[in-house]
């Protein structure tokens, strides 16, 4: 192993170090210096290594938020496409307002059971029927509204908070 004879870019200091190091802490000032190689000269300049070392620890913070960011918006892009009901108009997303359907089987129910009020007829069964299955498909289209609207407030909430610590970086 070979040594050179370099000084200190700090305080003067002279110092021998093999001719591979990169680095070299100064024993009398304590100072981190960097050894520059040029074609003709060897000599050190004071090192920022802890600054970089936070810059690059901030970086990484940033980076894995807008990860974080983006992993959150694909996965309710997912989400969301699971939840889309098939109109004439294309594919949107469910609302309260599906309900009605439901509501209006139990409607025309009520209708057939007040027509066949006093007769025998086959409109009670009819209506005996269309009641329950309405109440049935306005409470599923109501939970599965209720359950997509959850979703899209937990994803909304996630992204807000993931939005607020990445402007404090900023």
């Amino acid at each position: 192993m070979k040594l050179v004879s370099i000084d200190c870019n700090h305080c003067g200091a002279p110092l021998d170090v093999s001719e591979e190091a990169r680095f070299v802490t100064c024993r009398f000032c304590s100072s981190k210096l960097a050894i520059q190689h040029s074609d003709s000269a060897i000599y050190t300049t004071v090192a920022e290594l802890k600054a970089t070392a936070q810059e690059l620890s901030e970086n990484l913070e940033v980076l894995q938020l807008q990860r974080d960011l983006d992993q959150l918006d694909r996965e309710w892009q997912q989400t969301q496409e699971g939840y889309l009901v098939n109109t004439r108009r294309g594919p949107k997303a469910p609302s309260i307002d599906e309900t009605v359907f439901g509501v209006g089987m139990v409607m025309v129910g009520v209708v057939f059971i007040v027509t066949a009020f006093g007769s025998r007829s086959w409109l009670y069964l009819i209506g005996g029927l269309l009641i329950p299955a309405g109440i049935f498909a306005a409470k599923g289209a109501y939970d599965y509204a209720k359950d997509y609207q959850r979703a899209k407030g937990r994803y909304h909430s996630e992204r807000k908070r993931l939005m607020r610590e990445l402007s404090a970086w900023r």
